[in-house]
């Protein structure tokens, strides 16, 4: 039977596949394929790990992989039968080895996938800058109120509709 395995059990909680993602590619790939999910955890950083030997032994005969990158022992238990592996992460250089490319397996990414996530980061972030949040912090962690602070001038704030990204000297505001 045609095999798919699906390797995303990351070591980080939530980055793990979710159950329902699961049931998803069973239902998308039918009754032709058999669906094993690999139990072992494996990194999910950068282009993943090196495949854990339960993802190695799920791969032979394999004809899809889906993991966090290609890991090379994965793609070398699954050469013959590979034909395409889906990478859960956005970057793709160290998954693009001689061991894939041999495979002659297509290789797809999730490019774009975090667009999202790190516009709401970006937005957080020069918020976190422009309100002065970085000496609020500082206050909680003494355990003092800092509104004087942030009323008498001390602390810069700046509205993010006025802001740019050269400093203007507080008297040409």
């Amino acid at each position: 039977m045609r095999r798919v395995v699906i390797d995303l059990q990351s070591a980080r909680p939530l980055w793990q596949v979710p159950r329902q993602a699961v049931t998803a590619v069973r239902r998308a790939f039918g009754l032709r394929f058999r669906v094993v999910q690999v139990r072992a955890q494996t990194s999910s950083d950068g282009d993943g790990g090196a495949g854990s030997p339960e993802a190695v032994r799920a791969a032979r005969g394999a004809e899809v992989y889906l993991g966090w990158g290609a890991p090379v022992d994965v793609v070398r238990a699954a050469a013959g039968t590979l034909r395409w592996v889906h990478s859960a992460s956005a970057g793709v250089g160290g998954s693009l080895t001689p061991a894939l490319l041999a495979s002659g397996a297509r290789f797809t990414n999730s490019r774009g996938v975090h667009a999202e996530p790190m516009a709401d980061w970006v937005i957080g972030a020069i918020g976190f800058c422009l309100r002065g949040f970085h000496d609020a912090v500082v206050a909680q962690q003494e355990r003092r109120w800092a509104k004087d602070a942030f009323t008498d001038g001390r602390v810069r704030v700046r509205a993010m509709r006025r802001s740019s990204m050269r400093q203007t000297p507080s008297h040409q505001r």
